[in-house]
């Protein structure tokens, strides 16, 4: 759909690399082929993600949706920031959603392979995951002057509403919104690169938002302790 929507020079300037985000084998792949191939990144935009209504585990034994959604974007980010991939001024943007402000941080529930997996629940998790790792890597000494933002593109028609969320698409499906509307901050931020007052924000529609609604979204955890645990 990217290359389709461009005129042939900028197709040209597009080099596709095939990667399974749902396994760390393969993430990790990635990181040592764009090492070995001393890639150079501007923007690096987190937005691979997925939402399933059944239970699916990887052959890694994780749960699919968790692996794709949150600890792959953390392997993948934290091996191209070591490895000094991502240029001195580049930036990195997590895409998140509005479904993870009713969510706590709760590790106990982002890698759930039991029969009480809920779909929507998890993908609530894991969205909240990546406001935290943004905050983590905003804070990181190794991020140097690279800028780290997270957003959320508001609800937008995606696969994973289409398959996930068939009732809830269905009855909001005229409000929802395109792509394109859905992409348009993650566009802006790349562009304006804007400053950020505090840590503790989402950006929505060109705006710095709170990034917590209910107290109980900042209970504390050792997130990052608790990914770095799956790849050592």
């Amino acid at each position: 759909d990217l290359v389709a929507s461009m005129t042939p020079s900028e197709a040209a300037r597009v080099t596709p690399v095939v990667c399974d985000l749902s396994l760390m084998k393969d993430t990790i792949a990635l990181v040592d082929k764009l090492v070995s191939d001393g890639t150079k990144i501007d923007v690096l935009v987190n937005n691979v993600g997925i939402l399933q209504a059944k239970l699916d585990i990887t052959s890694e034994g994780l749960e699919r949706t968790f692996a794709t959604n949150l600890l792959n974007h953390f392997i993948l980010t934290k091996g191209l920031i070591t490895n000094e991939l991502v240029s001195n001024d580049g930036i990195v943007i997590e895409v998140a959603s509005g479904g993870m402000y009713n969510q706590p941080l709760k590790t106990a529930l982002m890698n759930d392979t039991t029969d009480s997996f809920h779909g929507v629940v998890a993908y609530g998790q894991h969205k909240r995951g990546q406001v935290a790792l943004t905050d983590f890597w905003r804070r990181s000494a190794g991020i140097g002057k690279r800028l780290c933002y997270v957003m959320h593109p508001g609800w937008t028609d995606t696969q994973g509403v289409q398959t996930g969320m068939p009732r809830f698409r269905k009855i909001l499906k005229g409000v929802l919104r395109t792509y394109y509307q859905g992409a348009d901050t993650i566009l802006w931020l790349t562009s304006q690169r804007p400053s950020q007052a505090n840590n503790d924000i989402i950006w929505f529609d060109r705006k710095a938002r709170p990034a917590h609604i209910y107290a109980h979204s900042r209970v504390p955890e050792k997130l990052v302790d608790y990914l770095s645990s799956f790849y050592k």
